[in-house]
């Protein structure tokens, strides 16, 4: 890569697919001391071939940013421009530490299953950041997907397809010791010991506070109301039947899509779902 772009140490990123607990993940390392996680600000699809000004707008409307920061954010950012994207990171990170009343925040950090989609993104994330990629049972991914109503039967089709494309681009660069493979399964059974896993990845003391019941600011910049209550900004139980799944659970339709797929089944050997 170019030695002039930006190599911050205080940017970590969320990558995994879709359904797999990212969002969770981007909760509870929000909820550290010393850590501000966006929940899909969306701003790499900004500045990156799919222009979606409007779904970013009102994702940092949910995150607390005042429209003239939004603005302020945004102007005479380049599209396509890895430098862009990163000095974004750090401008909003100093804005966010006001809102969230967090001075002295050591890392700031975003989640979003669609970084793969820029190839110059993945190699310069994969090159130089702090990476979680999260996972979960496909089996339990198809199941979330089919059971989200809202969705029409191509929109599912679409997120099954992106959850393939999101591994098989990920896929060469996870053994890398950047790289942190957290398993949703393990995330809501023992989620202790995932978190000191994760807060050692990047280099933080370990704290219980993603435990606590409190009030969130902003809550629904958490995207889910699985995740955290909207109403009081308490966190819910950790959902742990959600780690439950076999086969019996699925129609024939839907374990031929799971087991016909190779790059499925590669998933699957690597993560301990086979």
């Amino acid at each position: 890569m170019k030695s002039s772009l930006i190599n911050d140490k205080s940017q970590f990123f969320i990558i995994g697919p879709l359904r797999t607990g990212s969002s969770l993940m981007s909760r509870c390392l929000d909820d550290h001391p010393e850590i501000i996680c966006f929940c899909e600000s969306e701003i790499n699809r900004y500045l990156f071939p799919e222009h979606y000004i409007k779904l970013h707008w009102a994702r940092l409307y949910r995150h607390g940013f005042k429209m003239e920061y939004m603005l302020g954010l945004l102007e005479q950012r380049k599209s396509n421009d890895i430098n862009s994207l990163m000095q974004w990171y750090l401008d909003a990170f100093a804005i966010a530490k006001e809102i969230y009343k967090k001075p002295n925040a050591k890392l700031i950090g975003d989640k979003s299953p669609d970084y793969y989609r820029s190839p110059e993104l993945v190699e310069y994330l994969a090159s130089n950041c702090s990476l979680i990629y999260t996972v979960r049972d496909p089996r339990g991914i198809l199941r979330s997907i089919e059971n989200q109503n809202h969705q029409s039967e191509q929109e599912k089709e679409n997120r099954w397809l992106a959850l393939v494309e999101n591994f098989k681009v990920w896929e060469p660069y996870l053994n890398r010791n950047n790289v942190l493979i957290s398993r949703l399964e393990d995330f809501i059974t023992r989620p202790e010991i995932t978190m000191r896993r994760v807060y050692a990845h990047l280099d933080l003391e370990y704290s219980n506070r993603f435990m606590e019941p409190f009030q969130r600011l902003y809550p629904e910049r958490f995207l889910w109301k699985t995740v955290i209550d909207w109403e009081s900004g308490v966190r819910k139980p950790f959902q742990k039947e959600r780690a439950q799944i076999q086969d019996s659970d699925l129609s024939e339709k839907m374990l031929e899509k799971i087991y016909s797929n190779p790059s499925v089944e590669r998933f699957m050997n690597k993560f301990g779902y086979s």
